[in-house]
């Protein structure tokens, strides 16, 4: 409540005390609550440079994120490749297996060829062996 001087002057002295002692402990409890809202406001502060800081950390872990994802789908195109690549050589080995398996069966179908004469035989056929010389007995004098 405002007074003027005139009326603060008609007051007496006790009653001026006690207005005195009255602001003065309405003074005391501003400076606790201010006290207590600088307190306040420097946590605020605090806690807005740590959600700042974190909000700069989660970009760097955002571009980390971003760059492993870039070399996950470099990788995942090369496995596909690789397998591709199985694929199209497992293709080509069943290929061949088919085909080998074909060829045995109809070798099996064929005739069976005569066996290959030996080397020996085989010079036999081309040229008869040598007949042993009979070695003349030596005529014995007088015998006959």
């Amino acid at each position: 409540r405002h007074m003027d001087e005139k009326d603060l002057r008609r007051l007496r002295r006790q009653d001026l005390l006690e207005m005195l002692l009255e602001r003065t402990r309405e003074v005391e409890d501003l400076r606790a609550e201010n006290a207590a809202l600088a307190e306040k406001l420097s946590f605020l502060e605090q806690r807005q440079r740590e959600a700042a800081s974190l909000e700069e950390r989660e970009q760097q872990l955002r571009a980390s994120v971003e760059r492993l994802n870039a070399v996950l789908a470099a990788h995942e195109r090369d496995l596909d490749e690789l397998i591709k690549k199985a694929a199209e050589a497992v293709s080509k080995v069943e290929a061949s297996a088919t085909s080998a398996v074909e060829s045995a069966k109809q070798q099996e179908k064929a005739p069976t060829p005569a066996p290959v004469p030996q080397k020996a035989k085989l010079l036999d056929i081309i040229k008869p062996p040598k007949q042993k010389k009979r070695k003349k007995q030596p005529e014995v004098k007088g015998s006959k």
